[in-house]
C-alpha cells in the first residue's frame, strides 16, 4: 500500500520533468520558479496543518504532487541553466554539480528538522500536552512548518535575487575554439594554388 502511494511521484517525476523543459521556451523562467518555489511550500504545509490521521486524497496526494512539481521543476531549470552556461566539455560537470547540491541540501536539512522535532516535542510535551502521542504529533509539525518556512526563504531568494536569461537556456551551445579541428594556415594558401597551377602545367 505505501508503495501505490508513492506511485504519482514516481510518474509526475516524469511528466513534470517533459512539461518543465518544454514550457522553458514558452513560460518565463521566473514564472516557472515561483510555481516551484510555491509548490515547495505547499509539500510541507499540508502536512503541518492538516487533520490527523491524514487521509490520503485530501492531504497526502496533493503533498506528493506539491513536492513533486517543486523538485523537478527546480532541478529541471538549473541544470538546463548550468550546463547552457558552460563550455560543451565542462556540460557534464555542471549537471553533476547540480545534483551534487541538491543531495547536499537535503543532507543539512534533514537533521536540522530532526532537531526542530524533537526540541518541539519535548518542549511541548513538558509545557501544555501530557501525552506522548500528541507530543510526537507536535514535533512532527513543527518540522513541517520549518521545511515551509525554508522553502519561503528559497521563494524569496528567487523572487529578488535570481535572473535567468532565455537567451542562455535556449540558445545553441556552440564548441569551443579549441576543440574545433585547426587547419593550418598554409593548406589554403600555398597547396592548393600550387595543386592548380600543377593541373594547369598538365593541361
Amino acid at each position: 500500500m505505501l508503495a501505490l502511494w508513492y506511485t504519482p511521484m514516481a510518474i509526475g517525476g516524469i511528466v513534470f520533468c517533459v512539461i518543465g523543459s518544454s514550457l522553458l521556451h514558452i513560460v518565463p523562467i521566473k514564472l516557472l520558479l515561483v510555481i516551484s518555489g510555491l509548490s515547495w511550500i505547499g509539500a510541507p504545509l499540508v502536512f503541518a496543518v492538516g487533520p490527523v490521521p491524514l487521509n490520503y486524497w485530501s492531504e497526502v496526494l496533493p503533498s506528493m504532487i506539491c513536492g513533486t512539481l517543486g523538485i523537478d521543476l527546480t532541478f529541471t531549470i538549473a541544470v538546463i541553466f548550468l550546463s547552457s552556461s558552460q563550455p560543451l566539455k565542462l556540460q557534464g560537470v555542471a549537471g553533476a554539480v547540480s545534483s551534487i547540491l541538491v543531495n547536499l541540501a537535503m543532507s543539512f536539512s534533514l537533521p536540522i528538522s530532526l532537531i526542530v522535532k524533537e526540541a518541539a516535542a519535548t518542549h511541548v510535551a513538558s509545557d501544555t500536552i501530557d501525552s506522548t502521542v500528541d507530543s510526537t504529533i507536535w514535533g512532527f509539525r513543527a518540522a513541517f512548518i520549518y521545511g515551509a518556512a525554508s522553502a519561503a526563504c528559497g521563494l524569496v531568494v528567487v523572487i529578488f535575487f535570481v535572473q535567468i536569461s532565455r537567451s542562455v537556456v535556449s540558445g545553441e551551445k556552440q564548441e569551443d575554439e579549441e576543440a574545433r579541428p585547426r587547419t593550418p594556415s598554409w593548406s589554403s594558401s600555398t597547396f592548393v594554388p600550387a595543386a592548380d597551377a600543377m593541373r594547369s602545367q598538365s593541361v
